[in-house]
């Protein structure tokens, strides 16, 4: 099977997220300069206040704007050259992280894991497994990561619809099952590529790799979904918005 590439659905809140810092990095928001408000954003977008927000939050997370109550946001950085970044400040931002603008798919099959990949997949059940792989793609069109996903048995009928699918997988189980996520553990670490997914981005196999690794759990914790990316760590960014635990 070739690639095939599909557009997938983004959250309107991360759509508007990498318009502004597009238009960050092409100098229309210089370094120093202020954003516009809140209220002349939504305006010129159509947004809701609260995707504004959500958008703003993106860009002082990943190092872009400093925001002030009452002063607006000011510009403080162009950021590094796109790439493959995750941005997360609850469960909704990590379960619709999986949602890029293009994605390249490549196959899926079923499979049983061999021992290397039930090694890195940790416990889950046994047996055999639907397996997803293709190339996640910059708004550019270069591919920013190999990814791969392995999906339950339980759900092996989406095989013919995952070539075309625009919708993030865990959202696909849900509307088609019933089956929610109830807790996502992620896991991000250095390793080689595996030979697939060098060759998939043209680096040589053993070279180091970010790997980022999300197991989608239902209550209970059976494993839905695990989904492990393979990134070049030049173009891998990771932010995290932390608050005290006693702030109001």
């Amino acid at each position: 099977m070739g690639w095939r590439v599909v557009t997938v659905r983004v959250p309107r809140y991360q759509e508007l997220a990498r318009v502004l810092t597009a238009r960050i990095r092409a100098g229309d928001y210089p370094v120093g300069c202020t954003l516009p408000t809140e209220q002349e954003l939504c305006a010129a977008f159509g947004a809701s206040r609260h995707t504004v927000r959500d958008a703003l939050r993106i860009l002082s997370d990943t190092g872009l704007v400093h925001r002030r109550q009452g002063m607006g946001s000011r510009v403080i950085g162009a950021g590094p050259p796109p790439g493959f970044v995750q941005d997360v400040g609850s469960l909704r931002d990590l379960t619709s992280y999986a949602a890029g603008e293009r994605f390249a798919f490549h196959r899926c099959a079923m499979v049983v894991p061999d021992a290397a990949e039930t090694a890195l997949l940790g416990p889950a059940p046994g047996g055999r497994w639907l397996f997803v792989e293709g190339l996640r793609l910059a708004p550019e069109g270069h591919p920013v990561a190999h990814a791969q996903a392995y999906i339950h048995a339980d759900f092996a009928d989406l095989e013919p619809v995952l070539p075309t699918l625009t919708t993030p997988y865990n959202e696909r189980i849900e509307a088609s099952y019933g089956r929610a996520v109830d807790e996502v553990i992620q896991e991000i670490a250095a390793a080689p590529f595996p030979a697939s997914s060098a060759a998939a981005l043209g680096r040589a196999p053993g070279t180091l790799a970010i790997r980022v690794m999300r197991r989608y759990l239902e209550a209970g914790g059976t494993p839905l979904l695990i989904g492990v990316n393979w990134v070049p760590p030049e173009t891998f960014q990771f932010a995290m918005r932390i608050r005290r635990a006693d702030r109001s």
